[in-house]
């Protein structure tokens, strides 16, 4: 499991590599986020909340949720 920290602009992975949040990575992830948040709402509406296509929509969800979250707490 990857334990993300922020460290200025960049998010550290456990392994030592790290991700560059800039301002056009934070535009592309709430893309991302709003088309996620789209794509899980109609799945869990029309198959339902259990459904695998649905836990994994949300899965990825959290992931960039997540990633937003650590970029804002500067």
């Amino acid at each position: 499991m990857l334990n993300p920290v922020l460290c200025g602009e960049y998010i550290k992975i456990n392994r030592g590599d790290f991700i560059l949040i800039n301002h056009e990575h934070l535009a592309e992830l709430n893309f991302q986020i709003n088309e996620l948040r789209h794509l899980l709402i109609s799945t869990g509406t029309s198959r339902g909340l259990g459904c695998m296509e649905t836990l994994k929509y949300s899965e990825e969800l959290d992931k960039l949720i997540i990633q937003i979250q650590l970029h804002n707490r500067c």
